[in-house]
């Protein structure tokens, strides 16, 4: 029997239902688990398969527990999972085998998916429809920047070479981006790396849970407006640049200039400039809010359409050429069976 050749790695803090449930799922994968938890109190030593390495971090940052994490990685790829989502095991195989045959590819994944509950349900619904139109294939790096960024998907949660990581985390980032920031980098350097696939497999199916961690969502474009933005944001470039000189050989003036390039890409097309409305342009918005709060009929039409919709994109989701096959809607059946059965702590 061949040796297991990727691993999966959970960071988690403070939601020890939701890694339990993960970590039960994950028992019969016969793949390298590490747990990076920085909740203020373990798991019982029960809670971890026998082929996890369960790391306590209290108080420790999201950076600096990773990279311990990452020291005990010892396979040639490595799946990020939050602890609010499963991993297929058919999935997460087929996608290290496809890096096995294609060597220029840097990372790979398959249909994803998220789930929401009302109640006692489980509703099922399409997620990172742009995963579909994001193309990362040219066989020059400084072009793969600019594919990334004509639609851009974020490959953070995919299965990727693991060399692909120490960048991402390097010691001299600490304390630079927010959190999105450190996703667009993994994206960058990925992209640097190889090209990305997106295979005809069921991947991940996520469950819409809040985060108890206190998060910046902020992206790259808020960094300018810090007191130290300008300093941090020309960190985050020159680290770029950097990777992708040394990657290609590339003279680093050019390296810089693929990188301004291509982040310019991004800031115009995901981060388009917002101006404030003013609040009668806010009235019907209210109105409809009202509406709703007060017509139990209202509300019932909204939830019928809002089913609908969520429908629509799920089944436009599954039968997207490749269409998924028999065995893989039944893989994702398996995964919402698991997460219905094991719902997460109540907020």
């Amino acid at each position: 029997m061949s040796q297991p050749n990727v691993t999966i790695l959970i960071p988690s803090h403070g939601r020890p239902t939701l890694l339990c449930r993960a970590l039960a799922h994950y028992a019969d994968f016969a793949l390298p688990l590490v747990v990076a938890d920085s909740t203020p109190s373990p798991l019982p030593p029960q809670a971890a398969p026998a082929h996890t390495v369960y790391l306590h971090t209290p108080a420790t940052v999201y950076a600096r527990k990773v990279r311990q994490a990452l020291e005990h990685v010892h396979t040639p790829y490595v799946a990020f999972a939050a602890d609010d989502m499963l991993l297929s095991h058919s999935g997460l195989l087929a996608c290290a085998a496809f890096l096995d045959a294609n060597p220029d590819y840097a990372t790979a994944h398959g249909r994803q998916f998220q789930a929401v509950r009302r109640g006692d349900e489980l509703l099922l619904d399409a997620s990172y429809e742009r995963d579909f139109q994001t193309r990362v294939e040219a066989d020059l790096p400084a072009e793969r920047l600019l594919e990334l960024f004509t639609t851009y998907s974020p490959t953070y949660y995919s299965v990727q070479r693991l060399e692909a990581w120490q960048p991402v985390f390097d010691p001299a980032l600490d304390g630079l981006a927010f959190y999105a920031c450190r996703e667009l980098l993994s994206a960058m350097v990925t992209a640097i790396n190889g090209k990305r696939a997106v295979l005809p497999v069921t991947y991940v199916l996520r469950e819409d849970v809040p985060s108890v961690q206190k998060r910046s969502r902020d992206s790259i474009e808020k960094l300018p407006m810090l007191p130290d933005g300008p300093q941090r944001l020309e960190r985050f470039v020159a680290h770029v640049s950097e990777h992708l000189a040394k990657r290609t050989g590339l003279p680093a003036p050019e390296a810089r200039g693929a990188v301004d390039a291509a982040l310019a890409l991004y800031l115009e097309r995901e981060c388009p400039a917002r101006q404030r409305k003013p609040f009668w342009r806010k009235l019907p918005k209210y109105a409809r809010r009202m509406a709703l709060a007060l017509s139990p009929g209202i509300r019932r039409q909204q939830q019928d359409q809002t089913d609908a919709e969520r429908a629509a994109r799920l089944a436009a989701h599954l039968d997207h050429p490749p269409t998924l096959g028999p065995e893989e809607r039944q893989e994702l059946d398996r995964l919402a069976a698991h997460m219905r059965e094991h719902p997460p702590d109540p907020a």
